[in-house]
């Protein structure tokens, strides 16, 4: 008898270990397969709020000014 539940206990173990190894294998992949996905295009428009300031004319080189 002793046999038979150590086989069952052994059993239960490799069942449980081959679940997670599925479970994380599964997640490997779609993490995978949702990562090389193409996103859905979006037309860029004008920022509500800018991420930089405006730089002072009086950094920018005369060469770089537009011609008046």
């Amino acid at each position: 008898m002793r046999k038979v539940e150590r086989l069952l206990l052994a059993a239960l173990i490799a069942a449980t270990l081959a679940l997670v190894v599925v479970v994380v294998l599964v997640g490997l992949a779609v993490n995978d397969l949702t990562r090389n996905a193409v996103p859905p295009f979006v037309q860029p428009g004008p920022s509500d709020r800018p991420t930089a300031r405006p730089i002072p004319p009086s950094l920018i080189p005369p060469t770089l000014l537009p011609a008046e």
